[in-house]
């Protein structure tokens, strides 16, 4: 049953279409006109020249990729059956105009399915509508995320821009393209084929649903959305079964920007930095309308997942952070891991210039941050590694996790590229850290963990991730014992073509029984 207070979420929907949808064609400071935007590309292009690395910021090179790999160095384990998808920005132009923030570009969606020690790739872009009407257009129509030009025609809302790009999630019989501030999209996990959006509910048509579920350890999932323009968080649960049990909103204004959260078995934990939104801001996209507030500190909401009703507060000096790996309860404290920023200038300057082909050097920092349950105190404390993408074992999702992979950043790069250049495991029992240095034309993605069936050992599994070597100009999946990370992969495989850069993928594991 659907709570009784879901009329305030239609309310929410329709307050954000009447706070959004005129302010989408104000054209703010940032917004350029289309001679500008050309520049963009032009400057991309210039730069890319002299530095190859960039490539991973360069549009697909083509609508659809399918292929086996050409080359594989090692032996990929047979044991490993299933389909690693993923998703990130693949469309960085529209109408001859560049993106001016990486978050923009139209999601790409790749599978590279396992079976008996090979690997077949097969990559789709979304049709979402707004990809279908740009290019039956030949122009961009809408705003994005940190993109927004003078000669748009009005928007029809906060979810016309939704470009399906930063996730996916498996439920059922779909494969979930999903984005921070629209519907997910669903598509056929075989093909790649766009089916639709998605919907869980009636009430929940045309609400944001974050890119970041996650899991409890019941099977639970849990989302949020966030509608800063209504001053609403929006909750999600479902059923291990995909029925949406709850769609609950909370009141909070001056909302926070929100791209990650956590869950233990008995809480919901939002982090709410000082990068807040503006109701006076004249900007033209959804970026443009936040105000990093220096002076303020981090809040963190922890919500009673039993009665979101009951909610606590804690503070701790101003930061950002936008990947949690995972979350736990012990003694009365929760326990967080985050890759934490010490501001959120990441995103208005690095994933902004890089569409020019620039870049700012900046590396978030491995911390475990403490909330003392009891004393209403927090806490933070650094682990000695700059790292991204922090993810765990999903068995533990909402428990204590044994270790954490994610990439990482070491001084070795310097000399090359400013990007990632490793992958890392850190130990969180006995805090030891082992790290991959990859080539120095390489630079990794996301690395996942899949475990290996029927193990006695938790951690017995394999790290397998994508990575871009720009020196080839060949994307690669890598395979590495999750035990003996330093050791380097046990398998590598290249792909004719280079892909561009994505954010984050997920695990399915063939059937056993097929």
């Amino acid at each position: 049953m659907m709570k009784r207070r879901d009329f305030l979420v239609r309310s929410a929907k329709s307050a954000a279409g009447l706070a959004l949808m005129p302010r989408l064609a104000i054209a703010g400071s940032p917004a350029e006109s289309p001679a500008l935007a050309m520049d963009v590309q032009s400057q991309f292009q210039r730069e890319l020249e002299k530095k190859p690395w960039l490539l991973g910021w360069a549009t697909a090179s083509r609508e659809e990729f399918d292929s086996p790999p050409i080359a594989v160095s090692g032996k990929i384990p047979e044991e490993i059956a299933g389909t690693l998808y993923r998703n990130g920005p693949g469309g960085h132009e529209v109408g001859g105009r560049r993106y001016e923030h990486w978050f923009d570009g139209d999601g790409l969606v790749s599978a590279y399915h396992f079976t008996n020690g090979e690997i077949q790739h097969r990559a789709r872009f979304v049709e979402t509508s707004k990809r279908k009407s740009e290019r039956k257009a030949g122009r961009p129509l809408v705003p994005g995320f940190g993109t927004a030009w003078k000669d748009l025609p009005e928007s029809d809302g906060p979810g016309a821009g939704n470009a399906a790009n930063t996730s996916v999630l498996v439920r059922g019989d779909d494969l979930l393209a999903l984005w921070e501030g629209g519907e997910a999209y669903a598509l056929d996990p075989k093909t790649l084929d766009t089916r639709g959006v998605h919907r869980w509910s009636d009430e929940g048509a045309g609400l944001p649903f974050s890119a970041h579920p996650r899991y409890d350890s019941n099977g639970v999932l849990w989302n949020f959305g966030t509608a800063p323009y209504a001053d609403m968080l929006l909750i999600y649960q479902i059923s291990p079964t995909g029925v949406l049990s709850a769609l609950t909103p909370i009141r909070e204004e001056s909302l926070s920007f929100i791209h990650d959260f956590v869950v233990t078995d008995r809480h919901l934990i939002f982090m709410m930095s000082p990068l807040r939104y503006d109701r006076e801001s004249q900007s033209s996209h959804f970026l443009g309308r936040h105000r990093w507030r220096e002076s303020e500190p981090t809040r963190w909401l922890v919500i009673d997942k039993a009665d979101i009703s009951k909610r606590r507060w804690f503070e701790t000096d101003p930061s950002f952070v936008f990947h949690f790996g995972n979350a736990w309860e012990e003694g009365g404290r929760i326990r967080i891991d985050a890759s934490q920023y010490p501001d959120a200038s990441i995103m208005y300057n690095q994933m902004a210039k890089v569409m020019r082909g620039q870049w700012s050097p900046v590396k978030p920092e491995a911390k475990t941050i403490t909330l003392d349950l009891k004393e209403g105190s927090a806490k933070e404390e650094s682990q000695g590694l700059n790292r991204e993408f922090p993810v765990i074992d999903p068995r533990r999702s909402g428990q204590r996790h044994n270790f954490v992979l994610s990439v990482a950043m070491t001084d070795r790069s310097k000399g090359v590229h400013p990007l990632s250049n490793a992958v890392a495991r850190q130990d969180v029992e006995t805090g030891k850290t082992q790290v991959f240095e990859f080539p120095e034309t390489v630079t990794p993605e996301e690395h996942l963990f899949v475990p290996k069936r029927n193990s006695t050992r938790a951690t017995k599994g394999w790290a397998v991730g994508t990575a871009l070597d720009f020196g080839r100009a060949e994307t690669q999946i890598n395979v590495f014992d999750a035990e003996h990370i330093d050791d380097g992969p046990v398998a590598t495989a290249r792909f004719p073509y280079s892909l561009p850069l994505g954010f984050h993928g997920k695990w399915a594991a063939d059937d056993p029984l097929v």
